[in-house]
Order: C-alpha cells, then structure tokens, then sequence
C-alpha cells in the first residue's frame, strides 16, 4: 500500500522521492509553503505525512527568493491542519546552509509523534526520517483500518478518498454518519464504469437503476423466463444481483434527504432520516459490506479483450430489453 504524503520544498529532490518509494510512500510536491497549505486543506482525508522545508518559498513568485522566514511563517498553519481531525504526522527536513539554524532547536516537541528528532539534516538523515515516517504512518489508527481491505483500496484507487472515509466511520462505529451513503453511491457508480468496461453492460448503460434492471435480467429466473432464455448465473451469481440492488436503493434513498412536506408513499426518502436518528444502526455496516462484496467480485471480472468479447457475447444472447433513457 502506498501513502500519500506532502513534501513542501521549492527544490526537491528526484533521488529522495525515489528513496521514499521503497518506504511505501508516495511524495506529493508543492513548491512554496501557500501552495502546500492549500493542497493539504483538500487533502486531509489521504495525506498520511508531511515533510517541511525550512528555506522554502510562501507563494508561486518567481521573484520570491527562498528564506527561513517561510517556515517560520507558515508552519503553525501546517501543524494546525495536521492536528485537526485525523492526526497526521509531520517531519522538517533542511539542508542547514543558513544562519540561525539553530533557531531549530527551538521548536516544541512534535507531540504528534515522538521520532526523537526535531528536524533532519538534508541529505545525510534521508534514510532514517523515511525509517521513521514511515513507522509513524504505519502506527496510525486510520492505516491499520484500511489494511484489512487493502487489496480493494489497491482495485480502485480511484476511488481511495471515498473508501478511507467509508472505512473510518465503520471503523469507528459512527453508525448515524450519512455521509457514508454518498460516499458508496459514488463507489457504486464506479463499479457500474468497470463493470460495463468488462463485458457485463452494454456501452450506453450509466445509470444505476438501469444496472439493477440488466443484472436482473442476467440472473433472474423469472425475468429471463419471460424471455424464454436461461438466467446466466455463472456471469452473475445471486448473491451479486441482490447486493447490488440492497446498494443501489439503500445509498440513493440516504443520499437525498426526505422532501418537506412529502408523504412517505410519495417520497419514501427514509434512510437518512432513520440512520441519523440512531434507529437503524447496522444499516451503514452491512450496505458496507454488500458493496465490498460486490468491489471484491469485480476483481474476478475478465480483464483480456478475448474474455470481455465473450461475456458480451453471451449476454447479447440474453435479448434484454433496454432503454438507457430510462
């Protein structure tokens, strides 16, 4: 698994962003201290570290000449947004080629993890502050929850903001946290892109009821009768078809509050509503795991043009009825 960490220098450096691979790490560079800051504000929920440079640059001007005065500037604003929610561990890393390096010494204890170093000397501590921040990641709560399902995080990284998030309020046990729901709905769209790419839909299917109704019309004994075809229960087993449709209702109805003034037999919005209030406190745990179900069998989808075409073939085989308008 790799971790997202920021890197604020106005020179950095190709062998060190190199070195940190090795270290599971993926270096994120920001050239000046306001570029850094606003690129950790979007970026909490995946940054796991942070490294500082010291005579760094505060804005993007090209005129702007580094000094010492960046950090001592801006890195309160930075340990603040460390601090803030989910604690992310922060590092200094300076080549010392200044006066008042000392000034260093200066600093207060970084109490968000003790790694016995106030700041590294660039480049001769390199390997030990990679050593240690990568310890310091790996001994956070939120990594150690999102180790149990690495191998989906690794499926979709497109999809690792939304997943953390998710991941965190089961974790935690935050059962009337809502936000989940628009969280799995967006993962659940993305399922629907993998699986039309991979020979279960048909090019023009987007929508998530439509994907309901086709995944329907594959498995189900009824809905294939009709057409007097036999269910491919091999391409879609059972299990995925009624995971997909507990998804697809349950993240839509607790994605959208209930409309004032709606009756529930015209707005039967009540997910949101039920969930928030504590009354249904398993509902975000088991649509949870419904979704991993179906995120794990994507990963069994064929990948090879020559499988794809087959799948397609043999669905096409099925004459489902489809109007990707509706």
């Amino acid at each position: 698994m790799n971790y997202k960490v920021l890197w604020i220098d106005d020179k950095p450096n190709d062998s060190f962003i190199v070195e940190a691979e090795a270290y599971d790490m993926d270096i994120h560079v920001e050239k000046c201290y306001n570029r850094g800051i606003e690129w950790l504000r979007a970026n909490q929920d995946i940054c796991m570290a942070v490294i500082l440079d010291v005579k760094c640059k505060i804005t993007e001007d090209p005129t702007e000449v580094d000094t010492p005065n960046a950090f001592r500037e801006k890195w309160i604003e930075v340990v603040s947004l460390c601090s803030k929610d989910s604690i992310i561990p922060w590092f200094v890393y300076t080549s010392g080629d200044y006066q008042g390096i000392e000034a260093l010494d200066l600093l207060p204890a970084n109490k968000i993890f003790d790694h016995g170093h106030k700041y590294y000397n660039k480049p001769a501590d390199r390997t030990v502050m990679c050593a240690n921040i990568q310890k310091a990641i790996e001994n956070r709560d939120i990594v150690r929850y999102y180790k149990k399902y690495e191998s989906i995080v690794e499926f979709c990284p497109e999809m690792a903001r939304e997943l953390f998030r998710v991941i965190t309020i089961i974790e935690i046990n935050a059962f009337t946290n809502t936000s989940a729901f628009n969280d799995m709905r967006k993962i659940l769209g993305w399922c629907v892109a993998y699986m039309r790419e991979h020979g279960i839909f048909p090019p023009e299917l987007t929508r998530m009821s439509s994907a309901t109704y086709y995944l329907n019309n594959i498995n189900d004994t009824n809905f294939c009768h009709k057409r007097k075809v036999k269910p491919r229960k091999d391409i879609v087993p059972d299990y995925i078809r009624y995971s997909f449709e507990i998804c697809e209702d349950v993240c839509n109805n607790g994605s959208h509050g209930k409309m004032e003034g709606a009756t529930d037999d015209i707005n039967n919005l009540i997910v949101d509503s039920i969930v928030s209030n504590g009354e249904a406190p398993y509902l975000i745990r088991s649509t949870f795991y419904e979704l991993m179900n179906i995120l794990d069998w994507c990963t069994k989808l064929p990948t090879s043009e020559e499988e794809i075409a087959l799948y397609r073939e043999a669905i096409a085989k099925l004459n489902i009825q489809f109007d990707p308008n509706k």
